[in-house]
């Protein structure tokens, strides 16, 4: 129902800032002569409102995403853009090996 909220009301938007430039660079945008375009005006307004709702939902999750997994230190704004989860988890299999190789290490150098 909020997506709906929301599409609905960016798509109102996105029409009349279209309509005011239409009017203001003195075109009557229900003229039959403009129609084809008008009508392609209010398909980009439909696809505007629709992910301008998508990015505002997008915000919205992220905000009340409490996870704290520790993960914060790896992530960025594109930080989940092409990324895999296997190889994420590879890449944390590796870095726990390193780690008890580290570890053992030291423990092998405090013996000696």
């Amino acid at each position: 129902m909020r997506f709906a909220l929301y599409s609905i009301g960016f798509t109102l938007l996105a029409l009349g800032l279209g309509y005011g430039l239409f009017v203001q660079n003195g075109i009557d945008p229900l003229a039959p002569e403009v129609r084809t375009i008008m009508l392609l005006s209010l398909a980009i307004a439909v696809y505007i409102g629709m992910r301008l709702t998508m990015l505002v939902r997008a915000f919205e999750r992220r905000r009340s995403d409490q996870s704290g997994d520790g993960d914060d230190a790896r992530r960025s704004a594109f930080g989940r853009w092409g990324r895999s989860a296997a190889l994420d988890a590879r890449l944390d299999v590796r870095r726990e090996r390193l780690r008890k190789a580290q570890e053992t290490a030291e423990r092998d150098n405090g013996k000696s």
